[in-house]
């Protein structure tokens, strides 16, 4: 943290000579402003005819030395108010501490309003307070016509350090405002409904209630017994019922120990609510109603914009029986095809042929992996997917009027899976038989939670219950790009070391910086070869670009980190093991464009992205600039261009 630069050891100088000056640069008494910016802003005219003391505080972002005055710019609030200081209004002793003044402290300020000649709001004051002194510089960036400047544009850096971005881009900030009146909005909603708030366990000896890799640790006071964090509540809500509460639902963090991408993040914010004596035809009413209002009360309207393209979110939603999509997108009916017909309609059908049919096949598993592959990614205004084989939704009743289906829904937005809901199973006999038979069957099984099926042996009664990816529908609903975008502190790689790897003779910062940077690619490739990228792999023009990626993630990466890291060899020469790669990217950037959907290509945006950030760390480790056309200002962010371009723009959404 404390790097021995010439900014760092300036401002440690200014915090000393401070404390010989009698200023605590970190005061301990409260300082209790008597208005806030914003608040200042609002009744100007009236604290302006009436003269009102002001007794104000902020972080300064600008500062204009005049002589014997000095303008200082003060943000409260994502506001920020002019302050004029005159060497004859204040005493001499507060003169000489704002000499000692710098970008990013925080100060106290006491005086009156006026406004300029130009106009501009000011306060003139007569009493200034330093409240805390950053030891490192901030780097604020700087704004004039409605333009940015010196803005840090490094997304890496702008999520692994959040309050940089919350100082500089009010656009994210505003993200995270109308995040918290969702969450606001989403309570609102059902607390009138008659819902009750609970809380159910993170820390568990089970992790049930999906099918989903769960993280793993021990606790020590049980004897190293291993334990879970939670992949989702719904089996501990579901013992809620059985026990009397009979509209319940929480809202609380899930943690899935499986891929990072635009979409996912290990780490995710979930409602869950479940209310007796209904079914899915019902839980799908409240789920477009609530957010047909949580768009009126952040955007003012139900018809939105995402990625430039148009969205109505005004119920009712479209109805789609998985089946009946399928049967349009085929021209044929799937749900009398035998079990053994499925290998001739995926080497037809599927993009990947029949490398990709499902073990163990079911006649249910080809339907959801062809449902998946050949209607979602279609998929853009609100759509309730409905009506899921049986052998994938082992909580979910049976269809009323289809033994081989259930009665469950998945809401579609923009292309999304941003919900789960079924018509709850409450026979406690075929739901232990289905819970043994997923243990069986899949890869990823169901835990086999005791204490709730012991719970629905006791009674459960009928009900519908609904879970909500709430962080996805704050992406709709403002308009972000990446879950990046609306989690506060998401996932981010780091550079990590292995300190046997490294030779004694590396000791140079540079080289150290080169070590970390090539370690940190190593780990941001890997995402790249996530499900977009594989199913793409079969489509035409796009497997050389997969087959180019691989190999420069299996092939050159290592030789960087064998050379720089084990025999401490010039990172210069070795940075130049980029090019062959950039440029065939480069030439085959078309048919990936080509072959995508616009789901695909957003996803494919922000994995490139990651990679395009490692490439530029690295050369930034090394001193080298990239061969021209692959600056960041030229073909490294035009890829980006292109393909956000794609993933906007209608005649890129159709196959």
């Amino acid at each position: 943290m404390f790097d021995s630069n010439s900014f760092v050891e300036d401002r440690i100088r200014k915090i000393a000579e401070l404390r010989a000056m009698g200023v605590d640069p970190y005061p301990v008494p409260a300082y209790s402003p008597t208005y806030s910016i914003p608040k200042v802003l609002t009744a100007a005219e009236t604290l302006i005819t009436d003269q009102t003391a002001l007794k104000i505080a902020g972080r300064v972002i600008g500062m204009r030395p005049m002589g014997k005055a000095v303008f200082i710019d003060l943000l409260d609030d994502a506001q920020k108010l002019q302050l004029y200081v005159r060497e004859s209004n204040i005493d001499q002793a507060t003169w000489k501490m704002l000499a000692l003044i710098d970008l990013g402290d925080f100060m106290g300020a006491v005086g009156s309003l006026f406004r300029t000649r130009t106009g501009e709001l000011t306060l003139k004051a007569t009493a200034m307070t330093v409240l805390g002194k950053p030891s490192h510089y901030i780097p604020l960036s700087k704004r004039c016509d409605g333009a940015q400047f010196n803005a840090i544009t490094d997304k890496g850096v702008l999520y692994r350090q959040r309050h940089l971005d919350l100082l500089m881009n009010t656009d994210s900030r505003t993200i995270f405002l109308k995040r918290s009146r969702i969450i606001r909005g989403i309570r609102r909603y059902l607390d009138d409904e008659g819902f009750v708030e609970v809380e159910t366990p993170i820390l568990g000896l089970h992790y049930s209630g999906a099918a989903a890799k769960p993280f793993v640790t021990r606790i020590n006071a049980l004897d190293q017994q291993q334990m879970y964090l939670r992949i989702s509540p719904e089996c501990a809500l579901k013992r809620l019922l059985c026990g009397g509460l009979n509209k319940v639902y929480e809202l609380g963090k899930n943690f899935r120990n499986e891929g990072i991408d635009a979409n996912h993040n290990p780490e995710f914010t979930m409602l869950e609510f479940y209310e007796a004596f209904t079914d899915y035809q019902r839980q799908m009413e409240r789920f477009e109603t609530l957010v047909a209002r949580l768009s009126e009360e952040i955007n003012g309207t139900t018809r939105i914009a995402y990625h430039g393209r148009p969205l109505d979110l005004t119920p009712p939603w479209r109805r789609m029986p998985m089946v009946d999509g399928l049967r349009n997108m085929l021209g044929m009916d799937v749900d009398n095809i035998p079990v053994e017909g499925f290998p001739e309609i995926f080497q037809k059908y599927h993009p990947e042929g029949v490398a990709a049919l499902p073990e163990p096949l079911t006649w249910g598993s080809a339907v959801v992996e062809l449902f998946e592959k050949l209607v979602e990614p279609d998929l853009w205004n609100p759509v309730f997917v409905m009506d899921h084989p049986v052998e994938v939704s082992p909580l979910t009743k049976k269809h009323r009027n289809n033994p081989k289906l259930v009665e469950r829904f998945e809401p579609m937005i923009a292309g999304m899976e941003v919900g789960n809901a079924y018509t709850e199973l409450n026979d406690p006999i075929e739901q232990y038989e289905r819970l043994v038979s997923q243990q069986v069957a899949r890869d990823q099984a169901y835990d086999l939670d005791d204490d709730f099926v012991q719970a629905i042996a006791h009674g459960m009664p009928p009900a519908g219950g609904t879970g909500m990816g709430v962080d996805r529908i704050v992406m709709i609903l403002t308009g972000a790009g990446s879950i990046r975008d609306v989690v506060f502190f998401p996932f981010v790689s780091r550079p990590r070391v292995n300190h046997e790897d490294v030779s004694p003779e590396m000791t140079a910062p540079k080289e150290r910086k080169a070590m970390n940077s090539t370690k940190q690619i190593r780990y941001e490739t890997q995402t790249i070869t996530a499900p977009v990228l594989v199913q793409a792999a079969g489509l035409d023009g796009v497997s050389g670009f997969i087959a180019s990626l691989k190999g420069w993630v299996e092939d050159v990466l290592p030789d960087i980190e064998r050379g720089v890291i084990r025999v401490g060899a010039d990172p210069v020469e070795l940075v130049m093991l980029f090019e062959p790669w950039l440029t065939d990217a480069k030439q085959m950037i078309g048919p990936v464009l080509a072959a995508l959907s616009a789901q695909q290509s957003h996803e494919l945006s922000s994995t490139l992205g990651l990679v395009i950030d490692a490439i530029e760390h690295v050369y930034a480790a090394s001193g080298q600039a990239p061969v021209t056309g692959w600056g960041r200002l030229d073909g490294l962010d035009d890829l980006l261009v292109a393909l956000s371009f794609c993933s906007s723009k209608a005649p890129c959404m159709e196959r």
